[in-house]
């Protein structure tokens, strides 16, 4: 069942076009399931820990490539 719900979750990220992050505090889950499900992601790193995560995940994914 619970499978079926996180699919469904994933699957209506997949209707948009891109995600655009927010400042002073980055999407953190949110931009991990939008990455997960294959929506382009736009963020502006800021300068605190909050404020970075989204790029950090980005970067992880372009050195996991």
């Amino acid at each position: 069942m619970l499978r079926g719900c996180v699919a469904r979750h994933l699957a209506r990220h997949r209707l948009a076009d891109l995600f655009l992050d927010t400042l002073p505090y980055n999407a953190h889950t949110t931009a991990s399931e939008r990455l997960w499900a294959g929506l382009p992601l736009v963020t502006c790193p800021g300068e605190t820990f909050a404020s970075r995560v989204a790029g950090s995940l980005l970067l992880a994914i372009v050195a996991a490539s």
